[in-house]
């Protein structure tokens, strides 16, 4: 047996996706964003988490001594790595609550595991809000990989954002969202 047969998954702290896509869907501007890697982003503690995800390693050679190494971020293979993912991105939020207060209610109430959807009433205030989330999730150690907006493009975004128009009438969605088309 291994480490992971005895560890508790956690609890579910992921937020309901009906309450998610509900409110992504109340404003005209839409915007949904990716957290990149987000449980290899979760570092562990070298002093006493690392040794729980300590493995040998001989690279199939039975007569090599075994070397020993320590996994340093969570693993999504270990039972508990999708609570640690989001205990860590609760206080990720609340270490950077009073800088972002807005981009931390919308992480804290609008992430379903490494997806961030959020809708605003205009162009310029979803995109000031994109970037205010990524510097958030910067204090944490996450980086987003790209946004989605349903708008047109800002000449100051720096990371990769992807940009179509929404139709309203009977037009093809262009992107999916937990599961949906948008």
């Amino acid at each position: 047996q291994v480490i992971n047969d005895f560890w508790a998954k956690g609890p579910d702290l992921l937020n309901n996706p009906l309450g998610i896509l509900i409110r992504f869907r109340v404003r005209e501007h839409g915007v949904s964003g990716y957290i990149s890697k987000m449980y290899h982003s979760v570092k562990l503690n070298p002093g006493v988490d690392c040794h729980t995800h300590r493995f040998l390693w001989r690279d199939m050679d039975d007569f090599k001594e075994p070397e020993t190494y320590i996994m340093t971020a969570v693993s999504f293979s270990d039972r508990p790595a999708g609570a640690i993912a989001a205990v860590a991105l609760q206080k990720t939020t609340v270490m950077g609550r009073s800088t972002y207060p807005e981009a931390a209610d919308i992480v804290e109430n609008n992430t379903y595991v490494d997806d961030i959807l959020e809708s605003f009433d205009t162009t310029e205030l979803a995109m000031t809000t994109s970037k205010e989330i990524t510097e958030l999730l910067k204090i944490g150690g996450f980086n987003i990989k790209g946004w989605t907006h349903s708008s047109k493009q800002s000449s100051e975004s720096n990371k990769p954002v992807q940009f179509f128009p929404r139709h309203r009438h009977g037009g093809t969605p262009t992107k999916q969202v937990l599961g949906m088309k948008w």
